[in-house]
């Protein structure tokens, strides 16, 4: 309860959020399509996702017992298996790459939307071995990332790029294939937000203000103010 009531109190001003994983959250969160289902990755993602609600027909989990990276989506994937409603993964790029073998199974379905959230570029993918730089190159080796073409890839860089992409990942409309939304994000920029979404508390007071600033306006608040004071 106690919980309930301090989040009650917070007010995230989503337009002074950089574009970071706790933007995407304010984003998608709230938006996911009504009974589906959500597993959420380790560290920065459950503590980005946290901060906002999700539909109450919305399930979600999180295996974060040993505060590791192991097996995160592959626990995603075996839990889809057996599910027929929308499947969601959100998850950074280090846990992403860790599992990314899972993404070999030939019986994953297409309930599965899995959204990555990269800040690191994706470089991993891109080393001077990797087999995707060897034979396509830089500017190739992302269309052969998503498992070689069994998943729809999007991407976003920007907080446009982003608003464009997202509401075709969180439709409820069946899709031919899996996707990968892949979302590239700066370290410094989660870093802010972060500090942005834990640093706005809203008193009762506050939040009163703010609601007649927009019931009466600048000028008719001024009023108010004068009128209480005594002022003509």
């Amino acid at each position: 309860q106690k919980c309930k009531e301090t989040t009650e109190n917070i007010l995230i001003d989503e337009s002074k959020l950089p574009f970071s994983n706790v933007y995407i959250a304010s984003k998608i969160a709230p938006n996911l399509p009504e009974n589906s289902y959500i597993h959420i990755g380790v560290s920065n993602t459950i503590r980005a996702w946290t901060l906002f609600d999700f539909p109450d027909s919305v399930k979600s989990s999180s295996n974060v017992g040993c505060r590791g990276i192991d097996g995160i989506m592959s626990a995603f994937i075996g839990t889809s298996l057996v599910k027929e409603e929308l499947c969601f993964c959100v998850l950074g790029d280090l846990t992403f790459f860790y599992d990314l073998n899972s993404l070999g199974n030939r019986s994953i379905k297409n309930n599965v939307r899995i959204l990555l959230i990269n800040n690191n570029s994706g470089g991993v993918m891109k080393l001077q071995g990797a087999p995707g730089y060897r034979f396509f190159g830089d500017e190739e080796t992302d269309k052969f990332i998503a498992a070689a073409g069994h998943f729809e890839y999007m991407t976003a860089e920007s907080k446009d790029e982003f608003k464009e992409v997202y509401p075709e990942f969180v439709s409820s409309e069946n899709k031919d294939k899996p996707i990968i939304f892949e979302v590239f994000t700066d370290a410094a920029d989660d870093r802010e937000a972060f500090n942005i979404a834990s640093s706005i508390e809203v008193s009762s007071s506050g939040m009163a203000k703010e609601l007649a600033k927009k019931l009466l306006g600048n000028t008719g608040t001024a009023k108010v103010k004068r009128f209480l004071s005594g002022k003509k």
